[in-house]
């Protein structure tokens, strides 16, 4: 399979050692605004570089799939239209969009095109989604608690919330889709967030830290708490715990343990979620079967809409209706 690559930074770089290892791909172009990123990545793999979307679209004539690994506030919704027109199917990082509107006009042209379209939500495919799940089937989840502890991103956009959308929105959106794609739906969002902690550091521009609480539809309620302020540390980054009667799971994507009143169970995970992801758009595409992808555009959006509205929450102090 043919593809190309938009962006060719850190997560880029990711998809990227995945992608040479791949018998089954060839990698025909790499675009990226600063051209000398681009040109060192294609280097390693014969591939041509560009300085723009627009560029390797018309250039590259038989590309099959684009993985798209550009930030959202960057990335022109008119290159991905014109992309799934083509009949190029398509690998969004997450965030799927910026605004719900942006989102809601992609998804109509490729509900058009018939594209196979998968966004970045890679934890749907860890082996801890898959122990969850397990442990849950019959189960009525009362509580969801978790956290994403973190320092100022090393990242200068990133440490923007205009232009990446806060911490929840660019990060701790993992864990929400997670939390959907093991409990359902969610009903109600409630955030409120703090700031000024960092006034020596001019660029950052974001919430040093927020809690949000999600209602869902079953009645299962949630906390997410989320930090800038911290440092780096093997003991912070993400965690999520599952309360249900009697039981309490508290994993990462390198662990699960299972308490329980008669024992404490554990398990440690050495997969690699993004090499499944990369797998699945790959299979689903070959073979013509999109329910291989586990978040699919569509559904990505109702995430994107839980995290959007929790910064309308911080922002306005209600309690937001999805």
């Amino acid at each position: 399979m043919k593809i190309g690559i938009v962006g060719a930074g850190r997560i880029a770089k990711a998809h990227f050692e995945r992608l040479v290892k791949r018998e089954d791909v060839e990698i025909k172009g790499v675009a990226d605004i600063i051209f000398s990123r681009a040109k060192e990545m294609a280097e390693k793999c014969g591939a041509n570089a560009y300085s723009s979307f627009e560029e390797l679209l018309d250039n590259e004539k038989e590309i099959d799939a684009l993985f798209i690994c550009t930030p959202p506030y960057n990335r022109e919704p008119e290159n991905l239209i014109k992309s799934a027109q083509k009949g190029i199917h398509l690998f969004i990082e997450k965030p799927p969009a910026r605004t719900l509107i942006v989102g809601e006009r992609l998804l109509e042209v490729f509900d058009k095109t018939g594209v196979t379209v998968s966004v970045g939500f890679l934890w749907r495919y860890s082996d801890l989604a898959l122990k969850l799940k397990g442990y849950l089937k019959d189960k009525k989840c009362a509580m969801i608690v978790s956290r994403w502890y973190h320092t100022i991103p090393p990242i200068a956009w990133v440490r923007d919330k205009e232009r990446a959308g806060g911490q929840v929105v660019d990060q701790s959106i993992h864990l929400v889709d997670l939390m959907r794609y093991i409990i359902g739906e969610a009903k109600t969002v409630y955030s409120q967030c703090s700031k000024g902690l960092f006034p020596e550091i001019e660029d950052f521009i974001n919430d040093d830290a927020s809690v949000t609480v999600i209602t869902f539809q079953n009645g299962t309620v949630a906390t997410l708490a989320s930090t800038y302020s911290l440092f780096p540390n093997p003991d912070h980054g993400p965690k999520i715990e599952f309360i249900a009667k009697k039981l309490r799971l508290e994993g990462s994507l390198n662990y699960l343990k299972v308490f329980t009143p008669e024992n404490v169970e554990s398990f440690e995970f050495t997969d690699d979620p993004m090499e499944k992801e990369q797998s699945a758009f790959f299979t689903a595409i070959e073979k013509g079967d999109k329910g291989r992808v586990l978040s699919s555009y569509e559904d990505s959006l109702k995430t994107l809409k839980i995290v959007l509205s929790a910064n309308i929450s911080m922002d306005t102090g209600e309690v937001i209706s999805l």
